[in-house]
């Protein structure tokens, strides 16, 4: 094989078809030549006519290899920098993860409100905070978290904000606007911190189903603390502890303006527990407001099979719950009470000092359970509701008694000192009293009736009573600055 067929077959082409300006050219493109090689081809070339065939051919089978080589070294740049491209592209590709989520885990956060953590055993909780002109979309979260700026779902199927983790989640000074579910836990061990927050239920279609609209609904969870917060027209705080293992809980100084007030007819309260067994479970100083034809709650508080402790019962005082109304004002059947204890089942609660205002079918009520207490409080109905006498011909102020829809009779439950004026209303339309019914009473009474006549004027003076106890115990309510 001679030197001339190293040469590659386009360089060869070039040589037989334009001779040697051809080779030049080609050499240009394969890069950059070096400037002195082409030099002395062009004089070679000169040279050429002057040289017999033979020696002009050997010359140029040189030429061609010097050529050769140049390409070569030339052109090795341009394999460098393909390289370096192919690295950029790489590490471009790599996509950081968040610890908060859109709807999916699949969807990620923008960079700039989201903080990831460094990669730890535990990760440290992350702070999220929406941006200033706006709310995010939703979200979801699987990792400790403390989420704060504005937050909104128009879809009702979609809740607000979803939580995937055992880890602490804290909402501090939020808004969370919701279509359907503002914030939703389906996940044993949970540990939720909400305070000084605000939830904005959306107008939506209607016809969603329990637990459409709640603006907490919490499965399962370990810790609840629902403090300092404002719900407007959403379905209040459900929390079922699923696995049976919550250790602590509290419901404290909220405002809660028109409970279901978009809702269908489904059962909803400014607060409930469901089978939640925790000790000393505090729901205090909460101020719920339902206005006639603005709301549809059932009952305001509800604890419904849950327990307390014999040492560290639930503690239920200090609240206004003010209003109860149904859809229809006049009279008729309706099942809104102010608040129930061991709701079908449970024991160890205690509801005190509390002022239980405009509920038109009970102030309080315990249907069933074991060693509970009602004491204190003050129940007040004119039998009203913008004017229109509302309400079923059952209603009582406070209620005792044994539901026969439940498994057994209450034992051990107490109602006294409370002080009662409750207007029911009869199926005709006319009021008549009935501050107390108390067959399944155990031991003591009731007392203290307050005297005819139950007016707006009555009940507005509870209000302000309360306001005035508030105010003289230094109690903040609602989202603090």
């Amino acid at each position: 094989m001679t030197a001339f067929e190293h040469v590659p077959a386009p360089w060869r082409i070039a040589w037989h078809s334009t001779g040697l300006v051809g080779m030049r050219l080609a050499a240009r493109l394969s890069g950059e030549p070096c400037a002195g090689e082409m030099d002395h081809v062009m004089g070679e070339n000169r040279a050429m006519s002057r040289l017999t065939a033979t020696f002009a051919r050997s010359i140029l089978v040189g030429i061609a290899l010097l050529a050769l080589l140049g390409l070569a070294a030339c052109s090795s740049n341009w394999g460098d920098s393909v390289q370096s491209g192919s690295a950029t592209t790489t590490s471009t590709s790599t996509t950081r993860r968040s610890t908060t989520t859109g709807p999916t885990t699949t969807t990620t956060r923008p960079a700039t409100t989201t903080t990831r953590p460094p990669t730890t055993t535990t990760p440290p909780t992350t702070t999220t905070t929406a941006p200033p002109q706006g709310c995010q979309q939703p979200v979801t979260v699987t990792a400790a978290a403390t989420l704060t700026g504005c937050y909104r779902s128009t879809n009702p199927a979609t809740p607000t904000i979803r939580i995937k983790t055992t880890a602490p989640v804290e909402l501090d000074h939020a808004r969370i606007e919701h279509a359907g579910i503002g914030v939703s836990i389906q996940w044993d061990g949970a540990q939720l911190n909400v305070h000084d927050t605000t939830f904005q239920k959306l107008p939506a279609a209607s016809g969603a189903a329990f637990p459409g609209h709640r603006a907490v609904y919490a499965y399962g969870v370990l810790r609840l603390h629902f403090d300092n917060n404002l719900l407007i027209d959403g379905d209040g705080v459900y929390w079922n502890d699923g696995a049976g293992t919550a250790i602590e809980g509290s419901y404290l100084r909220n405002v809660v303006r028109n409970v279901g007030r978009y809702q269908p007819a489904t059962l909803v309260q400014a607060f409930q527990t469901d089978k939640v067994n925790v000790a000393g479970l505090e729901v205090a100083w909460n101020k719920v407001t339902n206005t006639p034809l603005q709301s549809d709650v059932e009952d305001v508080l509800n604890f419904y099979q849950s327990n307390g402790t014999p040492a560290a019962p639930f503690n239920i005082h200090h609240n206004l719950l003010d209003g109860a109304y149904p859809t229809t004002l006049g009279p008729g059947r309706f099942n809104g009470t102010g608040l129930v204890l061991a709701d079908s089942n449970g024991s160890y609660q205690r509801a005190h000092h509390n002022w239980l205002v405009s509920n038109t079918n009970q102030g309080a009520s315990i249907p069933a359970g074991n060693n509970l207490e009602i004491d204190h409080n003050v129940v007040v109905n004119d039998g009203l509701a913008n004017g229109v006498a509302t309400g079923p011909d059952y209603g009582n102020g406070i209620s005792l008694w044994d539901n026969s829809a439940y498994a057994g009779a209450p034992t051990n439950a107490i109602a006294h000192d409370n002080t009662v004026g409750f207007n029911r209303v009869l199926s005709n339309g006319t009021l008549t009293r009935s501050d107390y019914y108390l067959p399944a009473c155990a031991t003591g009474g009731c007392t203290n009736s307050i005297a005819q006549p139950i007016t707006s004027a009555t009940e507005q003076a509870a209000r302000n009573d309360w306001e005035t106890v508030r105010a003289g115990a230094g109690v903040t309510i609602g989202p603090r600055p």
